[in-house]
């Protein structure tokens, strides 16, 4: 099986791509960004489970907040955690302690947008909740749960604690896979391409149901708005 990890941005030129085959032997393509809609439809289409780090949908209080007042009338939602959080985003920082960020009010949504003009051209019934061949993950919070440091690895600014990051995957996963100088030279080099290798990973998780699972009642929101598949705390481990 293939799966593909997106670290999805506005512009192709932040957005990053890494591919991971299983099969006996498990190989790590090397993580690439500027990735082109072309190429995210044509690596999604042949791939079999896809971890994608965006939002896949907006909160629902939101939504419908926005037609009542679109439509003249009043605005009665207010403006706190409910139009600015999915479910899912509460969940994950109950769990986690990190919020995501908002896909109602911070830049984020510009991504977001992106992705539902790709995706819903793919499938435009695609389950947002990760049941299909995408499912919505959040790589700072997966390694939260694999309890690798999260924070501070972005950007120029983070290079070094970066460094100390991938080190430390490295030697946490040598004893079933292989980071090639190749891989790890670019994942040092960009954050982006490691995230997508680790959306790559949650992908792996999520097809193998290592995920910590959907809660009944949040079904329905899940299917709308979305859902951050948090990968089990003894999952890394258990991909292979």
């Amino acid at each position: 099986m293939i799966t593909l990890g997106i670290d999805m941005a506005s512009q192709p030129t932040s957005t990053a791509i890494c591919s991971i085959s299983w099969d006996r032997t498990i190989v790590i393509d090397v993580p690439t960004v500027n990735a082109s809609d072309d190429v995210l439809t044509r690596m999604i289409g042949s791939s079999d489970k896809v971890g994608i780090d965006v939002p896949l949908g907006w909160p629902t209080p939101f939504i419908e907040a926005l037609i009542d007042y679109h439509q003249g009338l009043r605005w009665k939602a207010g403006h706190g955690d409910s139009l600015q959080l999915r479910r899912t985003d509460a969940v994950v920082r109950h769990v986690t302690g990190k919020r995501p960020l908002s896909v109602s009010t911070d830049k984020i949504a510009i991504p977001a947008m992106r992705a539902a003009n790709l995706l819903s051209a793919l499938d435009p019934m695609m389950d947002r909740s990760g049941k299909g061949n995408v499912v919505e993950v959040y790589p700072a919070a997966a390694l939260r749960c694999w309890s690798f440091p999260s924070e501070g690895y972005k950007g120029r600014a983070g290079r070094g604690a970066r460094e100390k990051l991938v080190q430390s995957f490295v030697d946490r996963t040598h004893g079933w896979v292989e980071i090639t100088p190749e891989v790890h030279a670019s994942c040092l080099e960009s954050d982006h391409a490691f995230d997508a290798l680790i959306a790559a990973l949650v992908a792996r998780a999520a097809h193998l149901s290592l995920v910590q699972p959907i809660p009944d009642e949040e079904t329905d929101a899940a299917r709308r708005e979305g859902w951050i598949a948090l990968p089990l705390a003894d999952s890394l481990d258990r991909l292979a």
